[in-house]
């Protein structure tokens, strides 16, 4: 739905494969994003996209944010899927009918994590010691609480976004 929304057609599982197959030769750098806040992307349907995104395990992967550019069809359309945007540059959104304000706040701390702890290759080890823990890395809203060397802390099973938080705190 959200790709017949903003006028693209892509075969979903084909680009996977691609994507797997330029990857396992290990001679190609891959550098993949995801966009928040697109037109009738939901909480759901953003995790799955995300958790999809992870798990072909590409060299660097983006979470960016939908901007509502001068003159694109998007912004002329913002109304008909309730965004709301920044009026000055970059014009980043901010809600919509189907992301709430708090959702996309979310997805920035996720996004600032995932660019930290993940793509700056500096906790490869701790990441995945901690996504071992939570079985997983993919978003998930299931608290569960693990111990590591007597420090606890709550982590959602599958979770990046959990797991690495602990991490995060202990980086300032």
């Amino acid at each position: 739905k959200t790709l017949e929304a903003i006028n693209r057609k892509s075969d979903l599982e084909k680009l996977c494969k691609n994507i797997e197959k330029l990857i396992r030769p290990g001679n190609i750098h891959i550098h993949t994003d995801l966009i928040a806040g697109l037109p009738l992307e939901d909480a759901e349907s953003f995790k799955n996209s995300f958790n999809k995104a992870y798990s072909l395990k590409p060299h660097m992967l983006q979470l960016g944010f939908l901007k509502f550019l001068h003159g694109t069809a998007l912004r002329q359309n913002a109304a008909s899927f309730g965004a709301v945007f920044e009026q000055k540059a970059p014009y980043t959104v901010l809600k919509t009918d189907t992301l709430s304000f708090a959702e996309l706040r979310k997805l920035h701390r996720v996004a600032e994590l995932l660019e930290r702890l993940r793509d700056s290759g500096r906790f490869q080890e701790g990441l995945a010691f901690l996504l071992s823990l939570s079985r997983g890395p993919t978003l998930s809203s299931r608290p569960k609480r693990i111990s590591v060397r007597r420090t606890i802390f709550s982590c959602a099973p599958e979770s990046f976004f959990s797991a690495s938080f602990f991490l995060y705190l202990n980086l300032e």
